[in-house]
């Protein structure tokens, strides 16, 4: 079978929702930015595949020229397509249509893929035929191996992008009310001091170390600097339709996390702290003691080995 796939401008996306996992399918993948309308007759495949929606004007004309000459259509939608008005892309998305441009993705596609169950719900008032696949990642992959730094400090880190700024508020707060070194990790310095100025300021933590961005292959890295990880959200519908990635991610490097009391964040093991008050939360962890912490970390890797390993999600075409 030969597949092709129309990768995510979202270098993040594109890696744990294309890339990666197509990569353990048998069958030729060829890879492409963008495929016009008058190139449809050019590429050769049985199957195509994009995340979200196509970056062409006529999405809609090609996505039928395909199904017509007896192509299958698949679309990944990894999140919510409807933003809250906080949300950085949010003008965006509005002024350049991508709500309505994801849906029609979604009703006109023959399958969906999608993270969980409760965005599978969603998609379903579009479009019936829906598969879930967890996001998941590759134990064998070398930036997922332990490999923690030691520090005399206690350290809180926190892996992401610009995106969740309104989501750390009130955690910051509570770094500034505990005794831990804040650990942010994802964006480049100068987004971090213009999107995070509350978290520089006065009103933030009193120590913060900052860790510029590394590729999608790398970025695993980040959590050899960090005691615990942090996975705060705001609670909006849009983020209850997020992935519980950041628990995959930070106990395949035996790293604890404390996570917002929500959806996504419904997996329940050792390792794992849901909450709805940062400041204590925090006072909680930084009293467990290195070897409780060390302990913690084992239990959740051993977690995360058995339920979200790629080799065990492999896709079905």
């Amino acid at each position: 079978m030969k597949i092709a796939v129309i990768e995510s401008t979202s270098k993040g996306v594109n890696y744990h929702r294309l890339a990666n996992p197509l990569s353990y399918i048998d069958h030729k993948v060829t890879k492409y930015n963008t495929i016009p309308l008058d190139k449809v007759k050019e590429v050769d495949c049985d199957v195509v595949i994009f995340s979200r929606f196509m970056y062409e004007p006529e999405q809609l004309k090609i996505i039928r020229k395909f199904k017509h000459r007896g192509t299958k259509v698949i679309v990944d939608v990894d999140d919510y397509w409807v933003l809250p008005q906080n949300h950085v892309g949010y003008h965006g998305h509005k002024v350049n249509g991508v709500t309505s441009k994801i849906v029609e993705a979604i009703q006109h596609a023959d399958e969906v893929w999608t993270t969980h169950g409760k965005l599978a719900d969603k998609i379903r008032k579009h479009n019936t035929k829906v598969r879930v696949y967890p996001n998941a990642l590759d134990p064998t992959d070398e930036q997922w191996h332990p490999n923690p730094t030691k520090s005399d400090n206690f350290r809180v880190g926190f892996v992401g992008g610009i995106t969740h700024g309104h989501d750390l508020y009130e955690t910051v707060k509570a770094w500034r009310s505990n005794d831990v070194e804040a650990v942010l990790c994802g964006v480049s310095e100068h987004k971090v001091f213009n999107t995070y100025n509350y978290i520089m300021s006065g009103n933030g933590t009193k120590k913060i170390r900052v860790l510029s961005m590394l590729d999608v292959h790398s970025y695993g890295l980040f959590y050899d600097h960090m005691d615990i990880s942090i996975a705060p959200l705001t609670d909006t519908t849009f983020n209850k339709m997020k992935s519980n990635l950041k628990i995959i991610e930070s106990g395949m490097k035996a790293t604890p996390i404390i996570c917002s009391w929500m959806h996504p964040y419904i997996d329940d093991h050792e390792g794992i702290y849901k909450t709805d008050n940062w400041r204590k939360a925090f006072a909680k962890v930084s009293k467990m003691g290195a070897a409780k912490m060390y302990d913690q970390g084992q239990e959740l890797r051993e977690y995360v080995l058995q339920n979200y390993d790629i080799r065990n999600h492999k896709r079905e075409l």
